[in-house]
């Protein structure tokens, strides 16, 4: 029968398919033939047969199709309708950082969508839909993860930094959320989203450099805190910031000479100087700014070449007249009873008792003068003594000097800046000769002889040695000759108390300045300029050398220190109790007494070096002994 012959060849044809590879397109054919196979009219398979081949055969195509049946039964293109959960999921990912690892997993879920966007009939523009859902994934992970964790890393690098900087913790930082390990997020590899690259480290770091630079560049006194924060941030959180690379000079020019000299009055007491650096520094106690200002010989000869040479003689002027005043106060003092009268006296004394001194001034006496002016009417308790006033006032009377000084320098150093492209300023050769020789015409003939007047300018300026100091020294000389002035006389004699009234209060300004406090300091050398000007003024060099004072407190303080290191070591072999306390107690007073006497060295050679600024040939600076003791070899 044909039927039958038709169902063994379908039979033959399972069997022979069968044999390979269950591939769907074997499958397709053992399902063809076996629909032949299975006609009921040749009746040469039965019923249950087939139960059982179409149940095998459907296990077949499950194995065959694994691939896809399982892509099917795992895709998440649900979560496209369920989107809104998405920013929920990513808040508690940052508030757990140990479910970081899962990000990626998510986003590869939440690409799944992508499929079903792009069979969307209703749209013309299916890839726009795509990319606003990539769009808002994209802004809910910035929103909830990125952007909060830039906050925290940010404020706790700056509370760690901060709590060094204070040393202790400015808050209990074991309740901060920003104890979590977020460098979980920092150290994540790039995610990928749609062909999209997203870094989370690298988002952070591009925040914090932004911070970094526009805070350094808004406060630049701060640098070194930002650079210790970007360590820190290498060391916590793997972050590799940038250096700001900010210029290290700037286009200010500092203040103007004009405007000092209009308000030298409050420049000279605002204000210290520092000889031999050429350099005033403003006092931490006037200024509520985190920074002070510095004035150097770059910035006078800023302003010289802004306002002109002309300047110079401007500021010589106003500072004729401000130590006109300034010596107008400075007498008032001295001419005080009280004050004139123990000067006298303290001479007298010591006139009659330089034998027993070896003509050297006893300290004693110049700490006796000090406590008495401080006991002196009209003074009151915890104010500055009359004595530390006029100390003030001679330091002011230094600092106008100082700056006077500094004026010269900043105008020979921009003549020096100016004719420095001159070849030689000595040829005698001239640019106006030579033009008319070529017979050129007559608009360069003119510019040829503007050219000779400013080289012969400069020729002259720059050789100019204007000694201001000696210009200043002789006006107020031959004031001071005058007989009301007489009382001045003995200035020479408070220059001991003066001293140690500077040295005191160096001591306390420099005690401050590792503390931090608004009356630190670390140079004042307007007072050695000062003394050195008024006993110049005075005639009073050789007066004051006889006093021999720097070597008298010298000596005072070695003889002191060799009585303390010997009671030290008669305490040590005592062996009490109460001998610790005392060698404690006199190891503190060893450190004063010792840096005492280093100010007093440095107080030495200021107005030693001072002293040079006022000197002539017939004058002999060296007339004082140096402060180790072995007169002029130093």
């Amino acid at each position: 029968d044909d039927s039958q012959i038709d169902q063994l060849s379908s039979l033959e044809l399972i069997i022979h398919t069968l044999k390979g590879a269950p591939t769907r397109t074997r499958l397709l054919i053992v399902k063809l033939a076996l629909a032949v196979a299975m006609q009921k009219t040749a009746g040469l398979v039965k019923e249950t047969d087939f139960d059982d081949v179409r149940q095998w055969l459907r296990r077949l195509d499950l194995v065959a199709n694994y691939q896809k049946q399982l892509r099917e039964a795992c895709t998440c293109s649900i979560l496209y309708w369920f989107r809104s959960l998405v920013p929920i999921y990513f808040k508690n990912v940052f508030k757990s950082p140990e479910l970081v690892l899962s990000l990626r997993f998510m986003l590869a879920a939440l690409q799944d969508p992508a499929a079903v966007l792009l069979k969307a009939e209703h749209l013309k523009d299916r890839q726009a839909l795509l990319q606003s859902y990539s769009k808002e994934v994209n802004e809910s992970l910035e929103m909830e993860i990125i952007d909060p964790l830039k906050k925290q890393i940010e404020d706790d690098l700056r509370l760690q930094i901060h709590s060094v900087v204070l040393g202790q913790d400015s808050r209990d930082l074991h309740q901060l959320p920003t104890l979590k390990d977020f460098a979980r997020f920092t150290t994540l590899p790039p995610l990928r989203f749609f062909g999209e690259i997203l870094c989370i480290r690298d988002s952070v770091q591009q925040y914090l450099d932004l911070q970094f630079y526009n805070m350094s560049a808004i406060s630049q006194h701060d640098w070194k805190t930002y650079e210790e924060l970007r360590a820190l941030a290498n060391e916590k959180y793997g972050l590799t910031l940038l250096d700001v690379h900010l210029p290290g000079a700037t286009l200010d020019q500092g203040l103007d000479v004009l405007e000092i000299t209009r308000n030298i009055h409050i420049f000279v007491s605002k204000y210290t100087y520092n000889l031999n650096n050429q350099l005033f520094i403003e006092k931490p106690s006037l200024t509520q700014s985190k920074n002070l200002h510095t004035i150097h010989i770059r910035h006078i000869a800023n302003s010289i070449r802004t306002h002109g040479t002309g300047i110079m003689n401007t500021t010589v002027n106003f500072v004729y007249t401000f130590l006109g005043k300034k010596f107008w106060f400075f007498s008032q003092f001295l001419f005080d009873d009280h004050i004139k009268s123990r000067l006298m006296k303290d001479y007298r004394q010591f006139l009659d008792t330089k034998e027993e001194c070896r003509g050297r001034y006893p300290v004693k006496k110049a700490e006796k003068f000090v406590k008495y002016v401080r006991k002196l009417p009209g003074q009151q308790e915890g104010t500055a003594s009359f004595l530390d006033l006029f100390r003030e006032l001679i330091t002011e009377i230094g600092n106008t000097l100082g700056y006077v000084r500094m004026v010269r320098s900043g105008g020979l150093r921009f003549i020096s800046d100016a004719v420095k492209f001159v070849p030689d300023l000595s040829a005698e050769v001239r640019f106006e000769d030579l033009v008319e020789k070529s017979q050129l015409p007559d608009c360069t003939v003119s510019a040829a002889a503007n050219l000779d007047a400013i080289l012969n300018e400069l020729g002259s300026k720059f050789s100019e040695g204007s000694d201001y100091f000696q210009a200043f020294e002789q006006v107020f000389r031959k004031e001071m000759q005058k007989d009301k002035y007489q009382p001045l006389k003995n200035f020479f004699i408070i220059v001991p108390a003066l001293t140690l009234s500077f040295v005191d209060h160096m001591i306390s300004a420099k005690d401050k300045v590792s503390k931090k406090g608004k009356e630190s300091s670390f140079t004042d050398d307007g007072f050695a300029l000062g003394v050195a000007f008024i006993l110049k003024v005075l005639r009073q060099n050789e007066e004051f050398d006889t006093l021999h004072w720097f070597t008298s407190i010298e000596e005072y303080y070695r003889t002191y220190l060799h009585d303390l290191n010997t009671d030290m070591d008669s305490k040590r072999r005592a062996r009490k109790d109460r001998a610790e306390a005392e060698i404690t107690t006199m190891k503190l007073t060893k450190d004063k007494i010792e840096t005492a006497m280093k100010e007093f060295e440095l107080l030495f050679y200021a107005f030693r070096s001072s002293r040079v600024f006022f000197s002539d040939t017939n004058d002999d600076v060296d007339g004082e002994e140096s402060v180790d003791g072995e007169g002029d070899d130093e």
